[in-house]
């Protein structure tokens, strides 16, 4: 079985034991803020239940927001979910880095539309350096729990427009 190693770059990283699962399967949750821009390339989406397609409008819409197009400038990590991983292992590195190994069939399984975009933006020079996303990664899940968390975690529904156009008051007379 191969096995991959990257190195994560954090400005800050949390470890959460599973209150279920930490004893009988040293489950942890792992959280990492990092700098857009050091996001690793080369992630596998194996675990993820849907092929990313930026093509879609709200996907420009979250692309506009990482480019502080259109938005309050610097809220892209407060309105966007993240990225979540299935990994081996996490072991601290240096004080501000993270190496995640991954062993086959896990990877992103939740957020990769959000890693496809940001990606395509490693190296453009109109990406902020001041743009973080959280990435979430858990260990210690048994292998035949990954397609049932990639189902709960792939669940969400887009807002509607009027929708939040209520909630910012648009419609009080």
């Amino acid at each position: 079985m191969s096995k991959k190693s990257f190195v994560f770059p954090v400005r800050f990283a949390r470890r959460i034991p599973d209150p279920i699962f930490s004893t009988q399967h040293n489950a942890e949750r792992h959280i990492f803020i990092v700098a857009a821009k050091d996001v690793p390339q080369g992630l596998s989406l194996d675990p993820n239940a849907r092929t990313p397609n930026i093509r879609r409008r709200v996907y420009e819409e979250v692309k506009e927001s990482l480019l502080n197009l259109d938005c309050v400038p610097g809220t892209f990590h407060l309105k966007n979910k993240g990225i979540t991983l299935i990994a081996n292992s996490v072991t601290k590195k240096t004080e501000d880095s993270y190496v995640v190994e991954f062993k086959e069939g896990h990877g992103i399984v939740d957020g990769g539309h959000t890693y496809k975009l940001i990606t395509t933006l490693l190296g453009d020079p109109s990406l902020p350096n001041d743009k973080f996303v959280k990435i979430e990664i858990l260990t210690g899940i048994p292998d035949e729990w990954v397609p049932e968390i990639a189902g709960g975690l792939n669940t969400s529904v887009q807002v509607q427009e009027h929708s939040l156009l209520d909630l910012e008051g648009a419609f009080n007379w």
